[in-house]
């Protein structure tokens, strides 16, 4: 007998995940016709000129969001702390805790964010969080390459 999880993915919401971030999208004003490469296994990954791209995957049947800063340091953090963690406390409606995360990774760190599967049911709800998380990722970036512009040579 299978439990049932109110924060399973899979028992929650019964579209791939493909559909939905191409629905969140459309909901953002993304023309359709631009949504055409979109694979996905288990992952969707979003491109931007100048940012670090935006992850979605399922893991553990729970959906992330998430983007790498590989130039991000743990002497930059601790220089900019109070800048990164006002950014940091802004809180992002339709997330778990209403909170993004910057955690160590492999190279650099990473801003996660784990996504309130109650909100899913609504393709415009997805589509507000990826922009919330899109401007926090912007937001750290700006923090990143101000300071790193100031450096002496």
């Amino acid at each position: 007998m299978q439990i049932q999880s109110p924060l399973s993915f899979s028992q929650n919401y019964h579209q791939s995940l493909k559909y939905l971030v191409e629905q969140a999208l459309i909901s953002l004003g993304c023309p359709a016709d631009k949504l055409t490469n979109i694979h996905s296994h288990s992952s969707i990954h979003l491109e931007f000129d100048s940012l670090p791209s935006i992850t979605l995957n399922i893991e553990d049947d729970r959906l992330w969001l998430w983007s790498a800063f590989t130039d991000l340091t743990f002497d930059f953090i601790t220089q900019q702390a109070s800048e990164l963690f006002i950014i940091l406390q802004e809180p992002i409606p339709l997330l778990e805790l209403e909170q993004a995360i910057l955690v160590k990774a492999t190279t650099g760190y990473e801003l996660k964010a784990l996504v309130d599967i109650s909100c899913l049911h609504s393709p415009q709800n997805l589509g507000m969080l990826i922009k919330s998380f899109h401007e926090k990722v912007d937001a750290i970036n700006q923090v990143l390459t101000m300071h790193v512009t100031r450096l002496p040579y």
